[in-house]
């Protein structure tokens, strides 16, 4: 739920690196349990993370990826535990869509739960 209503930010729908990178390092504070957020766009280009990341580090593929696939298709996706290639933390992966204000799917919002 708590992805959800962060996903429903119209900004975060532009998928441009600066807005989306300080919305979600806002919303993290407000989140606690989550150790990242990160948003991807449609073609599973990740375009902004709440880690201390350079601009150019931000940039990786996830399309391949079981929670982006499932969440660009308008589901609502929950990983098994799992060990993050980002934090190393044993977590576990949320994803939700990103749709703009036409209803399109934008991208994805996924976030990684520590166990």
């Amino acid at each position: 739920a708590a992805l959800k209503k962060i996903a429903e930010i119209p900004e975060l729908a532009t998928m441009e690196y600066k807005v989306c990178t300080k919305i979600l390092n806002e919303k993290i504070k407000e989140r606690k349990g989550f150790e990242l957020l990160a948003v991807m766009q449609e073609d599973g280009l990740r375009k902004a993370i709440t880690l201390d990341y350079t601009e150019q580090q931000v940039y990786v593929n996830y399309h391949h990826r079981p929670y982006f696939k499932a969440a660009i298709k308008g589901e609502d996706f929950m990983s098994k535990p799992y060990i993050s290639e980002d934090t190393l933390n044993y977590c576990i992966a949320i994803a939700v869509p990103v749709k703009n204000k036409d209803g399109k799917i934008t991208g994805i919002l996924m976030g990684d739960l520590t166990l």
